[in-house]
């Protein structure tokens, strides 16, 4: 009776999953004040980095010949409040293609992947239910070395290095286990300086971010709270490290190691992990 009542609850949760609609509305883990204005034959773009950490801008047109008027501008890297005015002659037509893409870090500064502390609360164990390269979800460049901890809804996740708050999305409610969940999961972006390398942290619970955006963060500080928003069907920590790359990704997943012993690379599914009471 008691195994019957378990995979009923199971299976309810996972109907309730699956019926859940998605959001009307993609959220963005950061906002700025760039902008674009087109006058007397002239395109004027402004681009501007509120974060601490590299921003890249990448200019383009679906136009070909007007893209290639955009070629010296396909990539401009700012850094922390960094800007730039770029006038380009063009007419109304083109200027009405133009498409402004970003993406975090730069690729040209040294990766130092230095060791990071477990993503949660000191004297706490738990599974590892995903490693890299998993087949359900850690299968492509921005996520093969991505790591799925068993937090549960409402346990408390950790910073495992020190850095800055460049992202956080925090408003979603629900999930699935449909990949077209995928881009409407909770998370929080975190640019660890001195190693110039981002940490992820997704699937956060609805509303329980407790960090801002441009905060310093220290390691081990409390920044959320566990869900399981976005592309899950249950309750986990996703945890991804990543350098900036020159690809549509902008960024790429790589291996990390932790103090407390565990190697990266050699986690398995099923593995516990533990980091020590303090």
């Amino acid at each position: 009776m008691h195994v019957f009542r378990i995979c009923l609850a199971f299976a309810l949760s996972l109907l309730t999953l699956s019926c859940a609609r998605l959001p009307e509305t993609k959220l963005q883990q950061w906002q700025d004040d760039s902008w674009a204005n087109f006058d007397n034959d002239t395109l004027s773009v402004y681009l501007h980095n509120p974060l601490r950490c590299p921003l890249r801008f990448k200019l383009s047109s679906t136009d070909a010949a007007f893209n290639q008027k955009l070629k010296p501008y396909s990539l401009v890297t700012l850094h922390y409040n960094g800007d730039t005015l770029i006038k380009i002659p063009a007419l109304a037509q083109h200027a009405k293609t133009l498409r402004v893409s970003k993406g975090l870090g730069d690729p040209n500064e040294e990766l130092q992947n230095n060791k990071l502390s477990l993503p949660f609360l000191p004297g706490r164990s738990y599974t590892v239910i995903q490693a890299y390269n998993g087949s359900f979800s850690h299968s492509d460049a921005y996520s093969r070395c991505a790591v799925d901890f068993s937090l549960k809804e409402g346990d408390t996740v950790c910073a495992a290095t020190e850095g800055y708050v460049v992202g956080i999305v925090k408003d979603y409610k629900e999930g699935g286990a449909d990949k077209k969940w995928r881009d409407y999961a909770n998370f929080i972006t975190i640019y660890d300086p001195a190693n110039n390398r981002f940490l992820q942290y997704a699937h956060l619970k609805h509303n329980s971010v407790l960090v801002e955006m441009g905060d310093r963060i220290e390691p081990g500080q409390p920044i959320a709270l566990a869900g399981r928003t976005g592309w899950t069907s249950i309750q986990h920590l996703h945890f991804n490290v990543l350098k900036a790359v020159d690809t549509a990704d902008w960024l790429e997943s790589v291996p990390a190691d932790y103090y407390e012993g565990y190697n990266g690379s050699n986690l398995k599914q099923g593995d516990v992990v533990t980091r020590p009471a303090e």
